[in-house]
């Protein structure tokens, strides 16, 4: 009984560190991707995957969805034992394995994949994350409105390797909302201020794909079923995450989130957007209802009128020096950094330190692996 507690202790802990946000990530010319060659078709769907597990961590209510299954996972002794990996929707038969000619995972170029070029870069995101009955998502420890806030995101692919920061500025709060008991973070006012997050992502491919486009999202201890396809006319991804069956006392796993995105350009110079909508369902109560959807609109843009934009939004949402930069996606404060705008710029600027950190050897600097 004691080992148990300590076990769902332990765990409950683990969820909080691991809890990491989205990066937006945006990808590009899919119509020159998916021809002739099969095994080139397999490899460049593994890689894409990398892409919805980043997206995963950067739902608004990722951490909430996380805590429930700590919960579930505490309280079943074979939903502990199997770590939530309990198999990709529907187990394969055993066989005897074929005999697969031998790949290096570090020795995967990335950029040998259209897609992955266009996820250099900054870009600037128009955010809107909705609640199941479509009013906007209220967070009982963050109050800032989620209707409309903002994201500043840079990417950069190295070798088989990917980087990303971001920092999202939320307007201050509606009058309304600052009698509840809620309060800001920070020493800023209710209605008043605004605020910021840092997230960040760094990824890594460490399998070689095998055309099989199912496979599973890890984040620490946890193991989550996902299935990765293109849809529409090559210019779609559609990544979806479920919980195993097992979990929930299902034959089937359970839907999770459900991911589409879509990449379009538009006029003479070609600009680039990114479309996404994540959708979240209950997987344990009411399970398949819908709880939550995101709305994200990102445009690809030059560095001078990403920093131009960064310090334009600063100044109307009103936001503190003192808080520019300085609380993580959990809302606590980043050990050794004071706020400011350089803080920003310097926590911005460090996705394109990759290839040096790679350089180096610093193969720890991987957080959130696929």
């Amino acid at each position: 009984r004691k080992f148990s507690l300590l076990f769902k202790k332990v765990i409950m802990n683990l969820s909080r560190f691991f809890v990491f946000a989205l990066i937006a990530i945006a990808t590009a010319g899919f119509d020159q991707v998916y021809a002739n060659d099969a095994a080139t078709v397999g490899n460049e769907r593994n890689f894409l995957s990398m892409i919805g597990d980043a997206q995963l961590q950067h739902h608004p209510s990722f951490f909430d969805d996380v805590q429930k299954i700590v919960e579930a996972t505490a309280e079943d002794e074979d939903a502990k034992n199997m770590r939530l990996g309990g198999g990709i929707r529907k187990m394969k038969k055993k066989g005897k394995k074929k005999s697969k000619k031998k790949c290096d995972p570090a020795n995967i170029e990335l950029l040998d994949y259209p897609q992955w070029e266009a996820e250099k870069g900054y870009w600037i995101g128009e955010y809107t994350f909705l609640k199941g009955d479509g009013n906007a998502f209220v967070s009982s420890s963050w109050n800032y409105p989620y209707d409309h806030y903002k994201g500043f995101i840079t990417g950069e692919v190295s070798g088989n390797a990917y980087r990303q920061r971001n920092v999202f500025l939320y307007p201050a709060q509606e009058a309304s909302m600052c009698n509840v008991d809620i309060p800001v973070v920070g020493d800023g006012e209710c209605g008043t201020n605004g605020n910021t997050k840092v997230f960040q992502a760094d990824q890594a491919a460490t399998t070689c794909a095998d055309g099989d486009i199912e496979g599973l999202y890890i984040q620490g201890p946890f193991s989550l079923p996902t299935k990765t396809q293109l849809v529409g006319k090559d210019n779609a991804l559609l990544y979806q995450v479920f919980i195993p069956g097992a979990m929930v006392g299902k034959d089937e796993d359970v839907l999770l989130q459900s991911q589409l995105t879509t990449i379009t350009a538009s006029g003479p110079d070609g600009q680039i957007y990114r479309t996404r909508t994540a959708q979240g369902f209950d997987a344990f109560v009411l399970v398949g209802e819908s709880t939550s959807t995101s709305y994200y609109r990102e445009r690809k843009v030059s560095k001078e009128e990403f920093y131009a934009a960064l310090e334009t939004t600063i100044a109307d949402y009103n936001i503190r020096e003192e808080d520019l930069c300085v609380w993580d996606s959990q809302n606590n404060a980043i050990a050794g950094v004071v706020g400011s705008l350089e803080a920003c710029k310097e926590h911005l600027e460090e996705s394109f330190t990759l290839g040096d950190d790679l350089d180096k050897g610093t193969k720890n600097i991987f957080v959130g692996e696929t």
